[in-house]
């Protein structure tokens, strides 16, 4: 009577509890391994998205700004200033974090030269709204 107990009932629950034991485990730590990737990722991202957002300020301040007053900004000038801050950026921005941006968007030269046109526009559109504000409380 006791093996039979033994067998049919108490070895069957023991095996689902381990097993459903293993199973939780196994899924905590896969849980936990994939949010410490997810925050070594968002961690790369946003860095790389703050160097991109100081470099575009250092060009803008260092003379594209000036050369707007100068009325000297044409074209030609957008585009060294884009160069200068794809430089900047690239020189800024580590090879592990350049790693981490081809893992997660596959094109790191692509993923670059948007996050700057983004700063740019927000640049833009900062600058806008500054000016217009000045004006609105302008005496």
């Amino acid at each position: 009577m006791r093996e039979l107990l033994l067998q049919e009932i108490l070895i069957p629950v023991i095996t689902s509890i381990v097993l459903a034991g293993l199973s939780y485990l196994i899924a905590y730590t896969t849980g936990v391994l994939s949010n410490i990737k997810d925050k070594r990722v968002a961690y790369h991202l946003f860095r790389a998205t703050e160097i991109v957002e100081q470099a575009v300020r250092t060009v803008n301040q260092n003379w594209a700004d000036q050369m707007k007053q100068e009325g000297s900004f044409n074209k030609e000038s957008a585009m060294k200033a884009f160069q200068e801050a794809m430089n900047l950026s690239r020189n800024l921005i580590s090879s592990e974090t350049q790693k981490v941006i081809v893992d997660a968007h596959k094109d790191y030269q692509l993923w670059l030269q948007t996050q700057i046109e983004k700063q740019v526009s927000l640049s833009k559109a900062n600058k806008e709204l500054i000016l217009t504000e000045y004006e609105e409380t302008r005496p």
